[in-house]
């Protein structure tokens, strides 16, 4: 059974990988495996060595650790991860929010998207 932990990294390495506009293809030719392992790294099917999670990292021009940077630990939110706190992580479009909204340092800026959300999120049913 795949660890959460590779089907986070490959679900962030998908978002990187799609937002450069780079191929599963293009980005396996480069690492001299077949587009059909690195599916099976996306989806967290297989583990990935670090060898090739480094050299995966540098073709799509991030650092290692932007691979990583959506993952929380049960620490980090205190010791208790209950079903839908992990659910939420799961979710990339979650983590893709949170990644995103963590780089934009005006507060008030921060301040606005965080009533926005409020709002929506009482509209929603």
């Amino acid at each position: 059974m795949p660890h959460n932990v590779d089907k986070i990294v490959g679900a962030t390495m998908r978002q990187i990988r799609k937002s450069k506009g780079i191929s599963q293809q293009a980005l396996g030719d480069h690492l001299g495996i077949s587009f059909q392992q690195i599916q099976k790294y996306e989806k967290g099917m297989n583990r990935i060595s670090a060898s090739t999670l480094f050299e995966t990292a540098n073709f799509l021009g991030v650092k290692v650790q932007d691979l990583f940077h959506t993952l929380v630990s049960e620490k980090d939110l205190g010791g208790d991860i209950t079903g839908i706190t992990r659910s939420l992580i799961d979710d990339p479009e979650v983590r893709s929010l949170i990644h995103n909204f963590s780089r934009i340092k005006d507060e008030k800026l921060r301040a606005a998207i965080i009533n926005l959300a409020k709002g929506m999120g009482q509209r929603s049913p």
